[in-house]
């Protein structure tokens, strides 16, 4: 997978209980991977925004790869 430079905005990040995703267009599909590379929360928005309930996550280091417009970017966060 070819990772790109989205406009896509992650608040708050160290999160606690929720991860506010803003994007330029639809957000077709994201996904939160532990540093095993283990998919642990997955949401379709078909929107611009998207929030995602992260408070069962265990604490540490995430990848969220976000598809817009056919292309995946990935961004790092930190859960508390």
């Amino acid at each position: 997978t070819k990772f790109e430079v989205s406009n896509v905005k992650m608040y708050p990040n160290p999160v606690k209980n929720n991860l506010t995703i803003e994007a330029n267009s639809t957000i077709e599909r994201v996904s939160v991977y532990n540093i095993l590379g283990q998919e642990v929360l997955t949401t379709r928005p078909s929107a611009n925004a998207a929030t995602l309930q992260t408070s069962n996550l265990q604490k540490g280091i995430y990848i969220v790869t976000t598809e817009i417009d056919g292309k995946v970017s990935a961004s790092k966060i930190i859960k508390e």
